[in-house]
């Protein structure tokens, strides 16, 4: 999220091109998704 939100920045957009609130939508929606699948599925985290 932080790379899409530095090249939006960079880019300088206009919110025509790309409306930032589907794009911000679709980005939650996938992580919220992923964290979901991977609980069910009972699989480990990754540690950093």
């Amino acid at each position: 999220m932080v790379l899409g939100v530095a090249a939006i920045a960079n880019l300088d957009l206009p919110n025509d091109v790309l409306p930032l609130k589907p794009f911000w939508h679709n980005g939650l929606y996938t992580g919220v998704l992923s964290q979901q699948l991977a609980g069910r599925l009972k699989l480990a985290r990754l540690s950093n």
